[in-house]
């Protein structure tokens, strides 16, 4: 007879309730490591990803704005209106490009970098 044939129904079940304690103690201990995985990640987007999301929202505003300016200043009734309008251009290309060279010192790897470069130089 097998070992298991010689014990009792109350000692099986102490055996099948003692493996699905051992199973589940186990799964415990694989959650733990993956979610120590999945905050590891979670820290490193809220410490480059999202600063950089902010950077890219920030660049896609000005260029909105450097948009408007720039149909504001074909519409300019004078030549005051016009320079005014013309220096709020450049004023509004030179936060763009400090911008975007925040964005290339940001990025975690050169390819993406390299995206952002033809963009306004």
């Amino acid at each position: 007879m097998s070992m298991l044939a010689q014990l009792g129904i109350a000692q099986r079940l102490f055996a099948v309730v003692g493996a699905i304690a051992l199973a589940l103690a186990g799964l415990a201990a694989f959650a733990y490591v993956e979610m120590q995985v999945v905050i590891r990640d979670a820290e490193r987007i809220a410490q480059q990803r999202m600063p950089q999301m902010q950077r890219v929202a920030s660049i896609e505003l000005d260029i909105t704005r450097t948009s408007l300016q720039l149909r504001h200043a074909m519409l300019a009734r004078g030549p005051e209106e016009l320079a005014a309008t013309l220096a709020d251009v450049g004023k509004l290309r030179q936060r763009i490009a400090t911008q975007l060279a925040d964005y290339e010192k940001g990025s975690s790897t050169d390819a993406s970098g390299r995206l952002a470069k033809p963009i306004w130089h």
